[in-house]
């Protein structure tokens, strides 16, 4: 009894405080960062971190530039710190951009914070393990979010760009890591069976499409974070938070919507923080079958890129014996600006690869360009290059207004005064556009296109119908690039020593793509009499669109010959032929 009413001695005193400190921290993490970490964070940094740690799980939708990376690294510091022995697993589609939750914390947190550095046991980086190591047995592991990711366990999953991550990847591996809970100490005394600390789930992205399993996550969520019944967080941080909070200047915001490149619908994605509604009745092409098709990883660039690095991944290769190339081209003239559209003319290779009986074709669109502001003569000259550079076997190209006086150019031999090279006159397989060709022999493997309400209504659905066919491959995406170009193992050899203007150059193929397919789930159509019109929305362009949908279109009359012919042939054997459209 005496005991029992004796003062606590000074490390019983301390206990008590340090418990009395942990418990406030806890519930203050935003404290903590100040105090501890030597953070001052602003007003919404310091709102998410606290929703962080009072919820199970968490969808974090941001604007590029508004630190969410950081503010991640910050959460699973004060985490691991506060509650010792907790396993946080980061997950993101590559190990390359999750480990820049690790060197947020080793280049900015730990110089800032002689607490934080007493903390760490170690910081691993090899090519097997990345993680830092906490004396109280608290770990943060960086893992790739692919099959072999297996085996991981831990009590907080953090998803960097979940939007990025397959479905079943998630579904079947990611999530079940947090099938283990914490285990302090006080779970073994009498009365607290019931106290186990539920794991928590972190997912980060930039906005994306609808009809993405990233929206759906987003919804599920927000609906039950509203009933109040769920310890569930959502929420979307656009770019005007990130301006006002003086994260992102108002000259960096003017700089991209005027930029030449500007997409409205990146722009939604990216800086808003708001998905796009694409799937609608209104909407001819769905996301969900267009991505799928972003399976190429190196484009075929033309020797004026390729000759800038050494390797040979990235030229364009020899064909092979089933192998095809069309290049179309849809043709305009003047320069645009952000808000123009159909002024773009845009350029595209396809690789037709037959299977073994050659009546199946895989469409490979293996590169592509948009030229702006170029003279009638100078598109020309390029297109007539491109086909030569590529060793094209046909040329697909739009042949109403200018898109004629490109065609009569290329049907005459042309001089690049650049080079010296004279590149010699093609033709038309359409009789009353060759009688245009003065030149005798000229090849003739120019497809016209003089499109028909018919004809228009065709090729648009016939794209539709090979996407979700799965017949037409796509580059990868932009961040796909910059994730294997500069890999230090297997990267594109040289690509690490180019301006930043060369490599932009060498990126813009794939961030091309990614306009296309913006193109396509903007598009709107409506029917008439029995025929599909496709109409861009306002501001938007359908240029990209144009040029895949003549593509395709010729490369399946192509299939369907050789399916029919079932014998091996040279382009110059076909007998398919565009006509020109009938007028009354």
């Amino acid at each position: 009894m005496a005991a029992s009413n004796s003062k606590p001695g000074k490390g019983e005193a301390f206990k008590e405080k340090l418990k009395t400190w942990v418990g406030f921290y806890r519930k203050n993490p935003h404290r903590f960062a100040k105090d501890f970490l030597n953070v001052e964070l602003k007003p919404f940094q310091a709102i998410i971190l606290c929703e962080m740690f009072d919820n199970i799980k968490n969808v974090i939708i941001t604007c590029r530039g508004l630190g969410k990376t950081f503010l991640t690294a910050l959460f699973a510091v004060i985490r691991s710190i506060l509650y010792p022995g907790t396993q946080i697993v980061l997950a993101s589609k590559t190990r390359k951009q999750a480990a820049l939750l690790i060197d947020k914390i080793e280049k900015i947190l730990i110089p800032n914070s002689p607490l934080l550095k007493m903390e760490i046991q170690d910081i691993i980086r090899n090519q097997y393990d990345t993680s830092i190591v906490f004396k109280n047995a608290s770990n943060i592991t960086v893992v790739t979010a692919n099959e072999n990711a297996r085996g991981y366990r831990g009590n907080i999953l953090i998803l960097d760009e979940f939007r990025q991550m397959p479905k079943e990847i998630y579904r079947d591996i990611l999530k079940k890591f947090l099938n283990v809970n914490r285990q302090p100490p006080y779970l073994s005394k009498p009365g607290y069976e019931g106290y186990t600390e539920e794991n928590i789930e972190i997912f980060l992205s930039s906005a994306w499409y609808s009809d993405s399993w990233c929206y759906d996550q987003l919804r599920t969520t927000a609906a039950q974070m509203i009933t109040g019944k769920y310890p569930y967080f959502c929420c979307a941080l656009p770019y005007q938070l990130a301006y006002k909070e003086n994260l992102l200047t108002r000259a960096r915001i003017l700089s991209e919507l005027t930029d030449p490149d500007y997409n409205e619908i990146t722009w939604m994605m990216e800086m808003e923080a708001d998905f796009f509604l694409g799937a609608s009745d209104s909407t001819l092409y769905e996301y969900g079958d267009i991505n799928p098709a972003r399976q190429i990883k190196y484009a075929f660039y033309p020797p004026s890129l390729s000759s800038m690095v050494s390797d040979r991944r990235v030229r364009i290769p020899p064909k092979m014996n089933n192998e095809f190339r069309i290049i179309s081209a849809d043709i305009a003239l003047m320069a645009s600006s952000a808000h123009r559209s159909n002024d773009a003319t845009s350029i595209l290779v396809n690789q037709m690869l037959f299977d073994s009986s050659y009546s199946r074709a895989k469409f490979n669109i293996v590169y592509g360009e948009n030229v702006e502001g170029k003279r009638i003569e100078e598109q020309a000259l390029l297109i007539r290059k491109r086909f030569d550079e590529y060793e094209a076997d046909a040329l697909v190209i739009d042949a109403r207004g200018v898109g004629m006086g490109v065609l009569d150019l290329i049907m005459a031999d042309m001089y690049d005064e650049s080079t010296g090279v004279v590149y010699g006159a093609l033709s038309s397989v359409n009789e009353e556009i060759a009688d245009r060709c003065h030149v005798r022999n000229a090849p003739r493997v120019i497809y016209p296109i003089l499109a028909t309400a018919d004809f228009n209504s065709s090729i648009a659905l016939g794209l539709r119908e090979s996407f979700k066919d799965g017949k037409i491959n796509l580059l990868q995406s932009e961040d796909d690039f910059d994730d294997f170009a500069a890999d230090a193992s297997n990267g594109i050899a040289g690509y690490a020593k180019l301006s930043l203007e060369d490599r932009t150059r060498f990126k813009l193929p794939y961030i091309n793509t990614t306009l296309l397919i913006n193109e396509l789930v903007s598009l709107q159509y409506e029917t008439k009499n029995g025929l599909v019109r496709v109409k861009e929305r306002s501001g938007m362009r359908k240029d990209r669109y144009s040029s895949l949908a003549y593509s395709i279109a010729i490369a399946k009359q192509i299939e369907k010959q050789w399916r029919e012919d079932n014998t091996k042939k040279s382009f110059s054997d076909l007998v398919f032929m565009f006509r020109a459209p009938q007028t009354n």
